[in-house]
């Protein structure tokens, strides 16, 4: 990072399956989220000079310890704003083409 003296980041879970029944399996890059609370919300603040570039790791339990779930993660710094969806497992939902109203959502389990 570099040029930021303070960072925001909003960690959203989805509700996967919800989500890709409603959607019809469209994926997570355009879901909107603004009128929704985040399940964790975090702000860093840094005195590193505006030229230095330093790494910052950021760590989330929630994520560490889920084994399937689909995560959205906003950076908010002051002029900067990034979003990044983590996956962990594998969801994915078939339809039966002959009814078109049936749906199975599978895991990897």
């Amino acid at each position: 990072m570099k040029n930021i003296d303070k960072l925001n980041v909003k960690l959203y879970e989805v509700n996967s399956e919800n989500f890709l029944l409603k959607e019809n399996g469209k994926d997570f890059n355009n879901i909107e989220l603004s009128y929704t609370i985040p399940y964790e919300e975090k702000t860093y603040t840094y005195n590193q000079p505006a030229f230095l570039v330093h790494q910052e790791t950021l760590k989330f339990d929630k994520i560490s310890s889920t084994k399937l779930g689909v995560f959205i993660l906003y950076l908010i710094g002051v002029e900067m704003f990034a979003k990044a969806i983590i996956t962990k497992g594998r969801i994915s939902l078939m339809y039966d083409n002959i009814i078109g109203r049936n749906a199975m959502l599978i895991d990897d389990n």
